[in-house]
């Protein structure tokens, strides 16, 4: 599956200094560039008001 991530993201992932939260978003890439469907991610969630477009909760966070 193609992943794809925002300059802003690794921005914001910068500026974490939680190393737990850092692990599982660690965690949580690798598996979303190693899965065929998108419902092997964990946390992973559609947003009704955008198709096409998702969210992965993690911790306090949201990947969109």
């Amino acid at each position: 599956m193609i992943v794809k991530y925002r300059k802003a993201f690794f921005n914001d992932v910068g500026k974490i200094r939680n190393l737990k939260q850092i692990e599982e978003i660690e965690f949580i890439t690798e598996v979303a560039n190693r899965c065929n469907i998108v419902e092997e991610i964990p946390g992973f969630k559609s947003l009704r008001q955008y198709p096409g477009k998702a969210r992965i909760e993690i911790a306090p966070f949201r990947m969109v």
